[in-house]
Order: C-alpha cells, then structure tokens, then sequence
C-alpha cells in the first residue's frame, strides 16, 4: 500500500522487502505469480484468508509506505520516510508481527538542482535502513536454518569433500570453508 504517492519509492520498498524476506528464511513468491492470481477486479481489498488460499501461504506481509517527502530550504533538502510492517495469519487474519520505522536523512547543496540531485540519491539508503530495522525484530522464516544446524552442516559437508573446499549459501552470505591442518577456517 502506497499512502506516499511516491511510485518509485513505492517499487523500491517491495523489491527491497521480497529480497530481504527471503534471506531470512520466507519463501520467495515472484510478483507476477502473485499478480496474476490476484488480478481478479472482483477479488480488491481481499482478507489475509483469502489471500492465503489463493497463494498457498500461511502469512501475509503488508507493508505501508505512510511517508515519503522532501522538503527544501535554502542550503538543506529533508527526506522523511515512514513504513508499516505488519505480517497477518492466514488462519486467523490476526496480526503476528508489526513494526513502523521512520527515517530522516539532510542533505546539503548549494543549489537547488544540486539539492534535488543530493535528496533523490538518499531514497534507497534511506528505505534499505528502514527494512534492516523493522526486520531486526522479525522471527527468521522456516526456510533458514538455525545456526547450530547450519554449522553442524558445514562440518559434516566438509568431511564429505576430498579437496576440502565448499562455497555454500547460507544465510545469505557466500562461505568459503577450507580444511586445513589444525581443522576448518573461515575464509570468508
């Protein structure tokens, strides 16, 4: 939902959400599977339930772009960006998560145009901050592995390669695990 007006916040905000979802252990569902099932102009304003049996799901995320502005004075420009992130049952239609951030971000110039070029340059930071916030309180989905297992599985997929090399992804992040002499490093 977009109460902003601002379309290409707006679109940065759900890019920026799918991907960051993901990485925390949700399913990755593309947009255009979710549009087509839900391009239906009968089926507007549906309920998390709904939403739910038509996508297979057992949560919804809804997020709300309340605010995204930014006003000029002489040498500053002032971006506000406020979000609200609530995760609804599918079972239920109760809300099982929900956060709001807001950020502020001052940009400095000389010139209007230069304010204009240094303001619009602080939208992607200025969202991304956001999300890392309010998903810092989010449960990691059932699709990441809980650290004691994941490390358990880097051991035993160590021993199992000859050469002792393995590059898994896990948890987001590309490992690079050698074994040496005195056991298993990092190297990443």
């Amino acid at each position: 939902n977009n109460k902003a007006g601002d379309e290409k916040a707006g679109q940065v905000l759900r890019n920026k959400v799918l991907y960051e979802m993901y990485v925390k252990g949700y399913p990755k569902i593309p947009f255009d599977v979710i549009e087509a099932k839900l391009s239906n102009p009968d089926e507007k304003n549906l309920s998390p339930q709904d939403v739910g049996k038509l996508l297979g799901i057992d949560a919804v995320m809804y997020c709300t772009l309340k605010e995204c502005r930014t006003s000029f004075s002489y040498f500053r420009a002032k971006t506000v960006i406020s979000v609200d992130f609530e995760l609804k049952s599918v079972k239920t239609g109760e809300t099982i998560w929900h956060t709001q951030q807001r950020t502020i971000k001052r940009s400095f110039g000389f010139s209007r145009k230069n304010l204009e070029m240094e303001s619009s340059q602080v939208y992607e930071p200025a969202i991304q901050e956001i999300i890392n916030k309010a998903l810092k309180t989010l449960p990691d989905g059932p699709d990441l592995l809980p650290d004691l297992l994941r490390d358990g599985l880097e051991l035993l997929l160590c021993s199992l390669i000859p050469d002792g090399n393995l590059p898994p992804i896990l948890n987001g992040k590309t490992i690079q695990i050698k074994r040496n002499a005195s056991g298993i490093s990092d190297n990443g």
